[in-house]
């Protein structure tokens, strides 16, 4: 009986968990993050110990997902822990969903490339402008780093 309790326990926990890893936000776009010559060093994301010239990405074409990079919410500002933090964003009209790295501050969800934004919402990033899409944390490998 314990065993089942516990079970039922880790299983709640769990399912927990993953409710807080995956939220709705709002996503943008930003034609300033389709410059593949976009100099990192103007980005929040730019040198210091979690900046990523100091990882060796110097332009927004150096990453390994780009175009699919923009400001998100969670790098406060210069020299954020999250950093190159890798996120999954999906736009659930089509279903599709693409990794994407965040380089710069947003104050709320994501502005993304206007490529990426394209590319989840079928070509409709200009006439959609802002919308509601699901967010996933995302493991740095699933962005190429």
């Amino acid at each position: 009986m314990k065993f089942t309790v516990f079970s039922t326990l880790a299983l709640s926990l769990s399912l927990t968990n993953l409710a807080l890893s995956q939220q709705v936000m709002t996503v943008a776009f930003e034609p300033l993050y389709d410059n593949s010559q976009l100099d990192l060093l103007t980005t929040a994301c730019s040198n210091g110990n979690n900046g990523l010239v100091t990882k060796g990405y110097n332009v927004a074409g150096d990453l390994p997902t780009f175009p699919r990079i923009g400001a998100a919410f969670a790098v406060e500002g210069w020299d954020s822990v999250n950093c190159g933090k890798c996120f999954k964003i999906k736009y659930e009209p089509t279903g599709i969903e693409i990794p994407v790295i965040a380089v710069d501050h947003a104050g709320a969800g994501f502005n993304l490339a206007k490529a990426a934004m394209d590319e989840l919402t079928g070509g409709r990033a200009a006439e959609i402008g802002r919308t509601d899409m699901t967010v996933t944390e995302a493991t740095p490998a699933d962005c190429g780093m």
